[in-house]
């Protein structure tokens, strides 16, 4: 089946293919610390602050001191992990944090296995938000090890959002 355009359709999806790069450049950023030597794996990341949905409510669900976060991840230690510790942060436009939160998911995730971490912070300027950085902080494996985050590469991130900021903020 072949369908035509007629102009009133081809000049709608020409706007609508003009705009969509300028619409990509105001999405948040969602960046994900690269960490390819944890045994978990982030590989993808949403923060959700919500959208004005109506006085005090938020079309993603939250209200407007908060910011919602998950991240799902693969197990890449080829042996159980047996819980996933991670930290989120948000920034506003200035890079200045507006949110900071290290939640844990108990879960076993088999080898080569997928998981969650899901996560809710107190953020009062939740309208600002601008952009978020999530990282792995600590993963326990099957057998009681646990393998512990190197922050320097996890700080180069950071600084994408947030040039100048102060890494003692992550002893917290």
């Amino acid at each position: 089946m072949h369908t035509t355009l007629d102009a009133s359709r081809l000049a709608l999806l020409t706007v609508a293919l003009a705009a969509a790069p300028a619409l990509a450049q105001q999405a948040p950023n969602r960046l994900i610390a690269d960490q390819p030597e944890s045994p978990f794996v982030v590989k993808m990341f949403v923060a959700d602050p919500g959208s004005a949905a109506a006085p005090g409510r938020r079309a993603g669900g939250g209200t407007p001191d908060r910011v919602v976060f998950l991240a799902e991840g693969y197990n890449q230690a080829g042996r159980a992990v047996e819980a996933v510790e991670a930290t989120f942060l948000a920034f506003d436009p200035f890079g200045e944090m507006i949110a900071m939160t290290t939640e844990m998911a108990v879960a076993t995730v088999g080898p080569d296995g997928k998981g969650r971490v899901t996560a809710s912070a107190m953020a009062p300027e939740a309208d600002t938000y601008h952009g978020a950085v999530v990282f792995v902080r600590r993963v326990r494996l099957e057998g009681g090890s646990v393998w512990e985050a190197d922050l320097r590469p996890v700080l180069e991130t950071i600084e994408e959002l947030a040039p100048g900021f102060d890494p003692s903020v992550l002893d917290e």
